[in-house]
Order: C-alpha cells, then sequence, then structure tokens
C-alpha cells in the first residue's frame, strides 16, 4: 500500500512530461517544416529526428500511466499479471534507452557534418577574399594609385 501513492505521483509526472514533451516535438517539427532555407537532407534529417522524439516521449506517457497500475496489482492474487506488467514496463524503458542513444548517436553525426560544411564553407570565404585582395592590388597598382584600363 505504501508504493502506491509515490508510483501514483511519479507516474503522473511521467506522462505529464511525456504528454509536454509530444506537444513540444511537434511545435519543433512544424517550424522546421516551414522553414523553407532548409536544404532537402536537412528536412529528412529533422523529420527522422522527429519521429524518434515522438516515439519516445510518447513511451515514456505511457511507462507513466502503466507504473500506477504495475504498483497496484497485487502480486500475491495476480502474480502472472503483475509480471506481465512489469516486464512490459521493464522493455518498454529499455527501448526508450534504445532510442535515446539512437538520438544522441544521429545528433552527433548530423553536427560533426555540419560543422565540416561550416569549415569548408570558410575555407572557400578565405579563398575568395584573398581573390578580392589580389583584384583590388591589380585594379589600384603598387601606388595605390588607380591603373587606367587598356
Amino acid at each position: 500500500m505504501g508504493e502506491q501513492i509515490p508510483a501514483l505521483i511519479f507516474g503522473l509526472l511521467l506522462a505529464a512530461g511525456g504528454v509536454a514533451g509530444l506537444i513540444w516535438h511537434i511545435r519543433a517539427w512544424r517550424s522546421h517544416r516551414e522553414d523553407e532555407q532548409l536544404s532537402g537532407e536537412e528536412l529528412r534529417y529533422y523529420r527522422r529526428q522527429f519521429f524518434r522524439r515522438i516515439q519516445t516521449t510518447g513511451l515514456i506517457a505511457v511507462i507513466g500511466v502503466m507504473l500506477p497500475i504495475g504498483a497496484n496489482l497485487d502480486i500475491q492474487a495476480n502474480p502472472g499479471w503483475s509480471i506481465v506488467i512489469w516486464m512490459i514496463i521493464l522493455g518498454l524503458a529499455l527501448w526508450v534507452m534504445v532510442l535515446g542513444f539512437g538520438d544522441l548517436f544521429s545528433t552527433r553525426l548530423h553536427a560533426r557534418d555540419a560543422i565540416s560544411r561550416l569549415k569548408a564553407l570558410k575555407q572557400e570565404q578565405r579563398s575568395l577574399e584573398r581573390e578580392v585582395a589580389r583584384l583590388r592590388a591589380e585594379a589600384t597598382g603598387d601606388d595605390g594609385t588607380k591603373r587606367k584600363p587598356e
């Protein structure tokens, strides 16, 4: 009887957090989907991220609902159901962890690719700046006076 109240409170907090996460991820996906500056590759990345995160937060909400159910079952009267409920909760929790690690790995790869693209753009920018400086030097001459076109 003593574990029922904490399980109910924790379960409600998990369920509320899961629902809040669902709302958060839906709003984030909508903003990404409407962003016209994103490339097709980036949009696909955000779509996959959205589905991973929706699944994760949805499962967290389901776990939050199942915890009080598992805590309220009389293990002595219903040992089979207790085992089934707790095995489902454990399986869902493990799947949430797998999804979390997958999201971590995917985000890390995406960030690495973005940093690589940024470095390439900076290198191209430096090259173009050197070219502009060279063209300016040619146009003004070595003494700083403007040369006449030939």
